[in-house]
């Protein structure tokens, strides 16, 4: 998290935080050492290689984020430095404090970020299931996002679910090139997708 130290200024944290790995899966404590608006260090008992995914839920925050880099803090204790993906819920007290128009940029993308799928705009379990509804399959949505199938089928899972996974991030895209050729019925979703 180095590239993001340099990109967003950092605030002191110490707060427990449940943590959800995948790729082996597994349930941990850890905790918040420091957090800005794109990421956090956690303290865990849990050594994991860049590119694991996390949830990652305590009281102030939670939401899904990758690991970017490792260290040992201990014998049996590591650093992970984790960049946010998405979150689904944050308390603003744990803003870096703002004195400039960067800083004041950066409290704005991390609003954006908070809101996670705006509410204006299908979800992905919305729009696969409309795109179900109209006798499309999951083999041809995975074929379309570049996909296996079991992944389609666990990134349509809540994601808070150890078993969610995320997906490319022109999902909304590829979804609505796919309603485009489904003719009349499937027309409204594809504008609604493709208006991202």
């Amino acid at each position: 998290m180095s590239e993001l130290t340099a990109r967003a200024p950092r605030k002191e944290t110490d707060f427990s935080v449940a943590l959800t790995f995948d790729s082996p899966p597994s349930r941990g404590i850890g905790t918040s050492r420091n957090m800005s608006t794109t990421g956090m260090l956690l303290e865990s008992n849990e050594f994991r290689p860049p590119g694991t995914k996390v949830f990652f839920e305590s009281l102030p925050l939670s939401g899904t984020g990758e690991v970017v880099w490792t260290r040992a803090a201990s014998d049996d204790t590591a650093l992970l430095g984790m960049q946010f993906v998405r979150l689904d819920r944050v308390d603003e007290k744990l803003l870096p404090g703002h004195d400039s128009a960067e800083i004041d940029a950066d409290r704005a993308q991390w609003r954006i970020a908070m809101s996670g799928t705006p509410s204006n705009g299908p979800s992905f379990r919305e729009a696969t299931d409309r795109l179900l509804e109209q006798r499309l399959t999951l083999v041809e949505i995975a074929f379309v996002l570049g996909q296996p199938e079991d992944a389609i089928r666990a990134a349509r899972t809540d994601p808070r679910s150890p078993a969610y996974r995320e997906l490319p991030a022109d999902w909304r895209e590829l979804l609505a090139g796919l309603a485009r050729s489904g003719g009349p019925a499937l027309e409204a979703l594809a504008r609604e997708l493709g208006g991202w």
